[in-house]
């Protein structure tokens, strides 16, 4: 994973320079999974909101709905279920509205 996390640092400093945002948004998001499933889970947040706030910039309900769905995650593991259930209803919503039916049965 740590290999993984250095070409990924080394395509954000691309995208970064490129101004791609898409990109910068899929690779904080690839990022935070990877964090997450290391177990630091307090970088894996900072990397969600980082990718969700540039969705929401880009008005990419997609990557917003995956976003929210990995921050709910978050708040799952810091018990904070109010929480989780604000960005799970979030996810839901967005995914019912774009018809992304993968996403829907990874929430229900």
């Amino acid at each position: 994973m740590k290999e993984s996390l250095k070409y990924y640092t080394e395509a954000l400093q691309i995208f970064e320079k490129l101004g791609f945002l898409e990109g910068e948004s899929a690779i904080y998001t690839n990022i935070g999974v990877i964090c997450y499933d290391m177990g630091e889970i307090s970088k894996a947040y900072d990397y969600y909101i980082r990718a969700l706030n540039i969705y929401i910039q880009l008005d990419n309900l997609n990557g917003q709905a995956i976003n929210h769905l990995n921050i709910g995650e978050i708040f799952v593991e810091w018990n904070e279920f109010n929480k989780a259930m604000n960005h799970y209803n979030t996810s839901l919503d967005i995914s019912h509205k774009i018809g992304a039916n993968q996403i829907v049965s990874m929430v229900q």
